[in-house]
């Protein structure tokens, strides 16, 4: 919050400030000030995005709020403790949404795999494709809610038709 009244009150100050950090390699890189928090803020909206349609898909299936607070707690979990990346293959990593949540690492070329395999274009394009296929899973369970509502809608029909 504070952070946020002070940038309201004095600015950001020059955005093409340029960042310097190392890269994987540990060549040293510059990204300036206005490309770091265009990307900070891609990955949180694509993040709140994918959360937001999984829970929309999640309630589709189950109304229990136990289970849509254990599903976020297992996505955000690796986030708060970073030892569990130790447990992940960096193979295995790099298909699973959560390990890419340490933004400004994986902004910078860093991450808890040094690894070239898991990088920030990757992350936003898997979570582009989980919110697609969790779009689409939505649209088909949607589809055939309606579909049975309007079997048993007619069969509710020819049941009344027949005892009349």
């Amino acid at each position: 919050m504070v952070s946020l009244l002070v940038c309201l009150k004095d600015g950001l100050g020059d955005g093409q400030l340029p960042l310097y950090y190392h890269d994987f390699a540990g060549q040293l890189q510059a990204m300036t000030l206005w490309q770091y928090l265009l990307r900070c803020s891609i990955s949180l909206l694509l993040g709140l995005l994918l959360l937001a349609v999984g829970a929309s898909v999640l309630a589709r299936f189950t109304k229990r709020l136990s289970l849509h607070l254990g599903v976020l707690a297992l996505l955000l979990l690796p986030s708060l403790f970073p030892e569990l990346h130790q447990l992940v293959n960096e193979r295995v990593a790099q298909f699973l949404p959560m390990s890419y949540l340490d933004l400004p690492k994986f902004i910078l070329m860093t991450n808890p795999w040094q690894s070239l395999l898991l990088s920030w274009e990757k992350g936003l394009t898997l979570c582009l494709i989980l919110v697609a296929f969790l779009v689409a899973v939505g649209q088909v369970v949607d589809r055939r809610k309606k579909s049975s509502d309007v079997v048993l809608t007619s069969d509710q029909q020819m049941e009344r038709n027949h005892f009349k």
